[in-house]
């Protein structure tokens, strides 16, 4: 069973790869194989007393001119993630 990690940050588009802690983070945990959920603030939204977030499944790539593919969006309940990191400038 993959681990599900969720990460709400700054988009993504517009990290600095080289110096950025959240996107060596993402790269660990898909180096081990886990699922890796990116989202936003705006992506946030409240449902019958549930959490829930347009997420962005992403492959990710150890190259600064192309670090990730967004491989398919969903709605989703927050729970239904294994781990979630808030990591926001």
């Amino acid at each position: 069973m993959s681990i599900k990690l969720g990460i709400l940050m700054d988009p993504i588009e517009s990290i600095q790869v080289k110096k950025d802690t959240s996107f060596a983070m993402m790269l660990a945990a898909q180096k081990r194989s886990w699922s890796v959920y990116y989202f936003t603030y705006q992506q946030l939204y409240w449902n019958e007393g549930k959490v829930f977030a347009q997420v962005n499944l992403v492959k990710l790539f150890d190259d600064e001119q192309h670090w990730f593919e967004i491989k398919s969006t969903q709605s989703i309940d927050l729970t239904e993630l294994d781990i979630i990191l808030i990591r926001k400038d």
